[in-house]
């Protein structure tokens, strides 16, 4: 605690010694001036002996304490003046502090017993005459200051001084107050520079800060998607952080500063004229922002309006932001036409309405700058020393004006800021029913005042509640305001939209810009529409638009990149927006799945009917030679092909691309299996030796034991496949669909399975070669050679084409060649012998079954037909057992075929009974044939012997 209050001490000691330096190197200073103006005649300032005092007029009224004011009645002139031109409103900002002394001194709940009176001056919007007047206000080794020459007497304290209203003096004069710590509240001073409470402690104000004025702009430039602008700024406390503000505000919206133009007192009017040239060079930057003053805005104006740059949209601070004065005058109005303004949104206070029009102009007399404000706002006068100008009538008011223009309005923040210093006084001087502690005012503690008029609280003139934000700076509440043209010779100021701190930005009425209705592009680049995609350059808001690359979109204005479609997805025309493709395969109600379904249906429905005959002409002799059950299994794994046509034309999924080549090479391998099994039985039947006995192996388990095993070889060669590399759904991707697409990887598999089935194939054929001369009905060899060739031609079409075809091709191969295979086998193997069954029925007999005319027993009919025939010829000597056994076999044979209507074994062991016989026959046969040529050899000898005889 003693190290912090030694530590306030020295910073207090400090203080007061720069205050004491501070003030008398002013008084130096103002001192000189006067002797150079007393030397070389010009108007200026005296010393009076106890203090400055001005030749200008002052507003002055004693009281127990008072109240200093500053205000801007002239502003600098052309030709350097310090003060020049007159402001038509100066004459209502001091009425306005008039008006709110007056109403605290009349009412009773405010500083009771206590008469504000004030002190005000011209200041000319100049720091030095600013600070001139500021030290009037300042008492010195207790002495007070004085407004007049005569300070004869000792005039009341000023507690408070209520301005600038620029600015630049505002820094001067608060610079200086705080050094005597005397509060100053201004009513339009918005440089940032003042928020620093560690310079300006003591600087209060009731308009926001142009940090907020910056984010109104930053907000229009959102709205608008400008990003090539202009700054013209003046070079003050007041442009110069505008602008630092703004910038800073600018920066994340990747907004392009063309140029930065200041302007100041200094500035020549070749400098003005350079100025205005380059900004209408620069056509693409059509928004130009400006945190200026009124008279250093005129001349740039002044000067636009001789180069007619038009075209330009001018967003302007609160400093002439909503100025008719200022955009009025010389034709400038044609130039600014459009502008937007952001002006502090203040209020109209009824009854200081009722109050300017109570005022005469010709009679009052208490604000000396009334009558010539007013006349010049009329273009009138109250004096007899100007006979060119017309006189006034008398019944001129601000009145009027003031309820209708919005800068008129701002009269509210200097009526808010007396209201803040009586507040502070009355809530520092303890006043309590009706009665104020007085003592207080001897000796004041202003760092205790100040904090007083930190934390009032009032109903303020816009009708909102009024009060310091954290002690510092007021709440921002900005009036957008729009310059539009309603006649040749008539410009107004429109609201157009406001801005708050808590609601942003607002804007609610169309404005009218410099173009028509359409806003300013102001962009040094067009912007990319959606489907192109941004390629900066230098500086960083202009760019190339590029369009998006194939598949890619960007649906968002300048976009930095183009974002790929996902598989599946194919981009708009103008490469928005991805589109999801349509999916692509052959749904069962596509005419090719109809047709292909019907047919095999068709198909079904003929295999079944084939079964069906097939077992109600089981023990017909032409369907027991076809060997039943493999038969049967032949219509079922036949059936099973057809079936196979509505797997195929399913939608593809990983289930049904698997499933598909599971279910086609089973069916495939058990219809040649069964193939296989019936031409090897009948083989092994008739194509055996005669002395190799009965075969084995041909009962109808076996034959399933063997056609299992075949299917079981190409499941297990299946399985492995689906199991090493499964076969997967594929999503193609044409330019307008996707395809639905089976995956199944390398060609492992697949010829697995083709070199199996072909395998299977080739050894059917050749059983189908082996069985070509067997009897009858049991002489397939044809029906199944075909058969197997078919099966193995559509084997090796089919897997190159289904595995290499679009998917409308794939389905189209692979139904036809499940429909045509298992056709051909229908039709070679079982329609003959339906043929027979229900057009022929008298060939479905036994006889049919063995038709010896082909085979080998009808070679041994025709050798004992030979043999019978040459016995015919030669009767006398052979012997007559010969014709005994030829009718035995002629008459024996038929007979026992004839009676035999039994089954297949039966039948069999009947054929070996004959074969047997036959090979007794045989024997016989060749006796016989040993016989007769010895008969033979026997009859030449005798025919030799004969012939000897004869000779001799």
């Amino acid at each position: 605690m003693t190290k912090t209050h030694n530590l306030m001490s020295v910073m207090f000691n400090i203080r007061e010694i720069y205050r004491l330096f501070v003030l008398q190197t002013l008084l130096i200073q103002i001192s000189a001036w006067n002797e150079y103006s007393e030397a070389t005649h010009l108007p200026g300032f005296t010393y009076s002996g106890n203090f400055i005092s001005s030749h200008d007029k002052v507003a002055f009224e004693s009281g127990d304490v008072i109240f200093g004011g500053l205000f801007a009645i002239h502003i600098p002139g052309e030709n350097g003046q310090v003060c020049g031109k007159r402001q038509q409103l100066a004459g209502l900002w001091v009425e306005s502090m008039l008006y709110a002394v007056q109403n605290v001194n009349d009412r009773d709940d405010i500083l009771p017993g206590v008469i504000v009176g004030y002190d005000i001056k011209d200041d000319c919007s100049d720091p030095n005459t600013a600070l001139e007047h500021a030290l009037s206000f300042i008492s010195v080794e207790g002495k007070e200051s004085c407004s007049q020459n005569d300070c004869g007497e000792m005039r009341p304290p000023t507690v408070g001084v209520i301005g600038t209203g620029a600015s630049t003096t505002s820094v001067a004069v608060a610079d200086l107050l705080g050094l005597f710590h005397i509060p100053q509240v201004s009513y339009s001073a918005t440089s940032t520079l003042l928020s620093d409470k560690m310079r300006f402690p003591f600087f209060l104000r009731t308009m926001a800060s142009d940090n907020n004025q910056a984010r109104v702009m930053a907000d229009l430039t959102a709205k608008y998607g400008w990003n090539y602008v202009i700054i013209l700024h003046t070079k003050d406390d007041y442009g110069i952080p505008g602008i630092e503000a703004l910038k800073a505000e600018l920066k994340p919206l990747n907004v392009c500063i063309e140029d930065i133009y200041e302007l100041s007192r200094h500035t020549t009017d070749y400098e003005v004229m350079e100025i205005v040239r380059k900004m209408k060079y620069t056509d693409k930057a059509e928004v130009i922002f400006t945190f200026c003053l009124k008279h250093d805005i005129s001349r740039v104006l002044d000067e636009a309006v001789k180069q007619d740059l038009t075209g330009r949209t001018w967003i302007a601070s609160d400093s002439w932001g909503d100025s008719i004065q200022t955009v009025s005058t010389g034709g400038r109005g044609s130039i600014v036409e459009g502008m937007l303004g952001i002006v502090p949104q203040g209020g109209v206070d009824d009854s200081f309405t009722k109050y300017l029009y109570s005022l005469e102009i010709n009679k009052y007399t208490r604000n000396p700058w009334y009558k010539d404000t007013l006349g010049d706002m009329n273009n009138c006068t109250t004096s007899s020393n100007k006979p060119n100008t017309q006189r006034c009538h008398g019944n001129e008011t601000f009145a009027d004006v003031y309820q209708k223009r919005s800068d008129c309005q701002r009269s509210s923040f200097v009526i808010d800021a007396v209201y803040a210093l009586a507040y502070g006084l009355h809530d520092y001087l303890e006043c309590w029913n009706g009665e104020c502690n007085l003592d207080r005012l001897q000796h004041m503690d202003m760092e205790e005042f100040l904090i007083s008029v930190r934390n009032v609280t009032f109903p303020g003139t816009n009708g909102e509640v009024f009060y310091f934000k954290n002690g510092n700076d007021p709440v921002a509440d900005y009036a957008i305001s729009n310059l539009e043209r309603i006649s040749e010779n008539k410009i107004i100021f429109n609201k157009v939209g406001d801005w708050s701190e808590t609601s942003g930005l607002n804007l609610n009425s169309e404005i009218h810009w410099s173009s028509g209705n359409q806003s300013p592009a102001s962009r040094c680049s067009s912007d990319c529409l959606p489907g192109f995609y941004k390629v900066t350059a230098t500086p960083s808001c202009c760019w190339t638009c590029i369009k998006c690359q194939a598949n890619h979109i960007s649906n968002v204005t300048n976009s930095a990149t183009c974002t790929s479609c996902h598989p599946g997805q194919r981009t708009s025309d103008n490469q928005t927006e991805c589109i999801t493709m349509p999916i692509k395969y052959i749904p069962l109600t596509h005419p090719i799945s109809i047709t292909f379904n019907i047919t095999a249906g068709l198909c079904l429905l003929a295999t079944a009917a084939v079964f069906c005959i097939f077992i109600k002409k089981s023990n017909t002799p032409i369907v027991k030679a076809t060997s039943i059950e493999l038969s049967y299994c032949l219509l079922v794994f036949i059936a099973l092909c057809y079936a196979n046509v509505s797997l195929v034309l399913q939608k593809p999924s990983d289930f049904i691309c698997n499933a598909v080549v599971i279910s086609v090479g089973i069916s495939f391998s058990a219809f040649v299996g069964t193939l296989i099994t019936k031409t090897n039985r009948i083989s092994r039947i008739f194509n055996r030796k005669l002395s190799a006995g009965s075969p084995s192996y041909l009962s109808i388990k076996y034959q399933i034991l063997i056609i299992a095993s075949i299917v079981g070889i190409q499941a297990i060669i299946q399985m492995l496949w689906v199991w090493i590399e499964p076969a997967q759904l594929h999503l193609s991707y044409s330019k307008n669909m996707t395809v639905l697409e089976c995956n199944y990887g390398s060609y492992a598999g697949p010829m697995a399975t083709v070199v199996y089935v072909l395998i299977l194939a080739l050894y059917c054929s050749y059983l189908a070669f082996r069985i070509r001369k067997l009897p009858g009905q049991f002489n397939d060899s044809k029906a199944i050679f075909f058969s197997i060739l078919t099966t193995a031609l559509v084997w090796v079409s089919f897997f190159p084409a289904y595995f290499k075809s679009g998917d409308k091709m794939r389905i189209i191969v692979c139904s036809l060649a499940l429909i045509l295979n298992s056709t051909i086998a229908l039709s070679s193997l079982f329609v003959p012998k339906l043929w027979i069954i229900l057009f022929e029925p008298e060939k479905n007999k036994r006889e049919s079954t063995l038709d010896f005319k082909e085979g080998c027993s009808t070679q041994g009919s025709l050798e004992v037909a030979n043999f019978s025939k040459f016995q015919a010829t030669n009767h006398t000597n052979g012997p007559s057992h010969n014709r005994t056994f030829e009718a035995s076999i002629t008459e024996k044979t038929p007979l026992k075929i004839a009676d035999s209507d039994i089954d297949e074994e039966t039948f069999q062991k009947q054929m070996e009974e004959l074969q047997n016989e036959l090979c007794i026959a045989e024997e016989r046969k060749s006796n016989a044939l040993s016989r007769v040529a010895e008969l033979k050899r026997i009859l030449e000898e005798l025919e030799k012997e004969n012939d000897s005889i004869y000779e001799l």
